[in-house]
């Protein structure tokens, strides 16, 4: 785990206060759990394990005596969970805490939903937390409040946006208003079939509240939020203990409570499981595993151990970090090594996979498990010297400080690990903003990327940076051959010039979009054979009605509404047997993703070649700037070869760039790129001439999306 400054607050709450007679609640009660406080302590135990320092974490919790069953056993009032204390210790975090700090909020109790409040839907889909509220220790009593989740959503954005920090929020309780009758073991953190419609404008004051606190500390005035933010947040990652038509509670597990039998909620325990298993035994704490890995965990769990309980815990936001940590947690591509010549040997990807000279790759011998934290003791560095279609030689260098073999033909058949590619391009950045100390510090960054320099002289910049003088905001400008204009780039993320590490981040976003530049050219690549266009036809409809794609300056492009499912059929009609397809999307976010990949086999069929029919539908990602157009470009590149083996295209694979970056990735190949020493521009472009080569081809499409009437996209 990352040693960084962190803090932490963690709400239990046991105990609840009955609904005074002619309340704003009358007809909700919510019963008393056991298992919140325990929660609470469990998750300060991890905590302070993991070097969350004890003075830095907060505990707002109310427990539940039996024989006392009028207020909560503690007895001071400033450190229950009530609306108010959630609130203030909230602001303090907010105010107190350092820029890139860790943020750790948990919530074990009840949650319900607020009846009348309106259920939205989130741009990816899929219910969200919007109408959804916290329920806390007074909230029945007579001026008592929910915390609503839009309300939580607006004060966690002042944390992530004005005060850069990185929050996980963990909510332990079940908003569905669902659960599990006349079952003794386990206690809903809900009230089974209730809503409570009671005394909703207190939630419109509360959020108004929020809302201008995010305002104060921002500086500027905040549009109106019409979605709840917590169901697509950046810079944050919520884990809560199930979807919206599930239930969620708490049982009892054996040796929880101090080696003794007790009560937890059902996310909290089996999330504390997979977290304690690499601090055990240990005197150095280990890399914690990412929040996929979390969610998958205690879901796998419950279906074991809980067959009758309908409870899979969902994630939203940045979930492929590590838990509570900074590091992304990406799968690497990989690729075979073999023909393995002293420090000389072959990987088989090549230029046609997005490789170019001068990208680093790590070495593992065979039968080494890469996963193992033991395994990068094995790991040889090599930089890639020479590049073909489908195959790349490497030399190694062992830079990293790996164990060099004295007989390198253990590597033979082992594997190879991307860790920094190369731009195959040169790409020059005209800086504006009459800043020196900018402009060297700018240029520090780039003396770490191949073919990526900044431009002193005007004409032939790729990209210009420039300053919006009024909001203080970088903005990025990429060159028109066309006009010989400049346009401004949409949905870049926000780096305010005053940000933390501001020209860092912007150096990683200029080397980020070089990439994507980069990788949507390899459809322009010269290669050693082609798949004619003849042999390979994609064909588009709508519903059962073919359609016919636009030319816009010679790009098949195609208009659709957003949310619109397109119908895609494949055909290949060539000599060969088979061919392998991979089709790969250029977002609006600048992400690419695989979207498919599939054999396509030639036969004996009237008409000839063999059609396969596939869906896909396209999304407008949010706006960074109010100068962003509504309507958005997504580009289609679909790699075909000939054989039977699959080609991996993995290399060309990147994250989207957040709207806020809040943190800068680093020892991953979306955060480090390789030194490059010799190639020029012109050597880095040929791709060499090999016998036997596969035939390979590189057909694109450009979908436009535009907004659904009346969105506020």
């Amino acid at each position: 785990m990352s040693r960084v400054q962190s803090r932490a607050l963690l709400i239990g709450c046991d105990f609840y206060f009955p609904c005074p007679e002619n309340g704003d609640h009358e007809s909700i009660r919510f019963p008393h759990l056991s298992g919140a406080v325990q929660d609470v302590n469990a998750v300060e135990s991890f905590l302070v394990k993991v070097g969350v320092p004890g003075q830095n974490v907060v505990k707002l919790t109310a427990s539940y005596n039996p024989g006392s069953p009028l207020r909560p056993v503690e007895s001071d009032e400033s450190t229950w969970p009530t609306h108010a204390n959630i609130i203030r210790e909230l602001e303090r975090i907010t105010e107190e805490s350092a820029p890139g700090s860790l943020v750790y909020i948990h919530f074990s109790g009840h949650g319900i939903q607020r009846g009348k409040a309106p259920q939205a839907k989130t741009s990816k889909g899929g219910d969200t937390l919007f109408g959804a509220a916290l329920a806390t220790t007074d909230v029945l009593k007579q001026h008592g409040r929910y915390l609503t989740t839009n309300e939580l959503g607006l004060r966690i954005q002042a944390m992530v946006r004005q005060r850069d920090l990185r929050v996980t929020l963990v909510l332990d309780a079940c908003f569905s208003g669902r659960g599990l009758r006349n079952n003794t073991t386990y206690t809903n953190r809900t009230i089974p079939d209730h809503r409570d419609d009671g005394n909703l404008k207190n939630d419109t004051a509360n959020e108004s509240v929020a809302q201008e606190y995010l305002e104060r500390i921002s500086g500027t005035r905040q549009s109106t939020v019409t979605e709840d933010w917590l169901s697509s947040p950046t810079g944050c990652t919520v884990l809560t203990a199930c979807g919206i038509h599930q239930t969620a509670g708490e049982k009892t597990f054996p040796g929880t409570g101090e080696g003794r039998n007790a009560r937890q909620g059902v996310l909290t325990h089996w999330m504390l499981d997979i977290l304690g298993q690499g601090l055990q035994g240990q005197d150095e704490i280990l890399k914690l595993p990412s929040y996929t890995a979390v969610k998958e965990h205690v879901t796998r769990k419950i279906c074991n151990t809980m067959p009758d309980v309908q409870q899979v815990p969902v994630l939203y936001g940045d979930t492929a970090y590590e838990f509570f940590g900074v590091e992304e947690h990406l799968p690497r591509p990989h690729c075979r090594v073999f023909d393995v010549s002293g420090d000389v040997m072959s990987l088989d990807v090549g230029s046609a996979q997005g490789v170019a000279r001068g990208a680093i790759y790590d070495i593992y011998p065979a039968g080494v498990h890469v996963e193992d934290n033991e395994s990068s003791r094995f790991a040889l560095e090599a930089s890639v010297v020479e590049v073909y279609d489908f195959r790349s030689k490497v030399r190694l260098t062992n830079e990293t400080g790996g164990v060099m073999p004295e007989d390198t033909s253990c590597l033979e058949e082992g594997s190879g690990f991307l860790r920094a590619w190369a731009l195959r391009e040169s790409v020059s950045v005209k800086f504006v903003p009459d800043r020196a100390d900018w402009k060297e510090l700018l240029k520090t960054e780039f003396e770490k990327v191949p073919n990526l320099a900044l431009e002193n002289e005007d004409g032939g910049e790729t990209f210009t940076v420039d300053l919006d003088e009024d909001r203080k905001i970088f903005e990025i400008f990429e060159r028109n051959p066309e006009n010989n204009g400049n346009d401004r780039l949409q949905r870049l993320p926000i780096i305010a010039s005053d940000a933390p590490l501001a020209i860092q981040k912007l150096a990683y976003v200029l080397n980020h979009i070089s990439r994507y530049r980069d990788i949507k050219k390899l459809q322009d690549l010269p290669r050693s054979s082609y798949i004619q266009e003849i042999e390979f036809k994609m064909i588009f409809y709508r519903g059962s009605e073919k359609v016919e794609a636009i030319d816009n300056d010679g790009v098949e492009t195609f208009e659709v509404t957003e949310g619109e499912e397109l119908g895609l059929r494949l055909e290949y009609r060539g000599p060969a047997p088979f061919v392998w397809v991979a089709i790969f999307e250029l977002n609006a976010s600048w992400g690419i993703s695989q979207k498919l990949a599939t054999k396509l086999m030639q036969g004996n069929l009237d008409p000839p070649g063999y059609a396969k029919p596939y869906g896909f539908s396209t999304e407008i990602p949010k706006k960074s700037s109010i100068r962003d157009e509504s309507d958005t470009s997504d580009t289609f590149i679909a790699f075909v070869i000939e054989g039977e083996d699959e080609k991996s295209w993995d290399e060309i694979v990147l994250n989207e760039l957040p709207v806020y970056l809040t943190n800068l990735p680093s020892n991953s190949v979306l955060g480090t790129y390789a030194q490059a020493t010799g190639p020029t521009r012109q050597s880095n472009m040929i791709v060499k001439q090999v016998k036997q080569e596969r035939r390979w081809g590189a057909v694109s499409f450009v979908v436009h999306s535009f907004p659904v009437a009346n969105s506020t996209n």
